[in-house]
């Protein structure tokens, strides 16, 4: 229904367009709208319709690209935290795994997290 909207507006504009310019200016923008009537009602860019696309331009080529970098005088709050440790209350520099937790953690795997008890 929109695309049905948009072949009417579009054909009516050509048509205003040919009537009331003259004859040779008339006839090129006459196909410019033609063209992006077409396009707007038949052509879509990746699953999206060519009116986004053209929207999407505007945005791009008006919307400013340059980022400037300025040094800030106020000083980084950095707050560093402490890893909580997954297993139990292990030393965190224990590098030994018992049987029971390589049976649990297969048990796990293999369950897809999905307690089996």
């Amino acid at each position: 229904m929109v695309q049905f909207l948009y072949a009417i507006f579009g054909a009516g504009f050509a048509y205003i367009i040919i009537n009331t310019l003259p004859k040779p200016f008339s006839y090129f923008i006459a196909i410019i709208v033609a063209t992006l009537t077409f396009c707007i009602i038949f052509i879509k860019i990746n699953e999206k319709p060519f009116l986004a696309f053209i929207g999407n331009f505007l945005l791009f080529t008006f919307r400013p690209r340059v980022r400037l970098w300025s040094k800030s005088t106020r000083p980084i709050d950095v707050e560093i935290y402490e890893s909580q440790n997954p297993i139990g209350n292990r030393p965190k520099n224990d590098k030994h795994i018992s049987k029971e937790d390589l049976q649990r953690l297969a048990q796990t795997i293999d369950s897809h997290g999905q307690n089996k008890n």
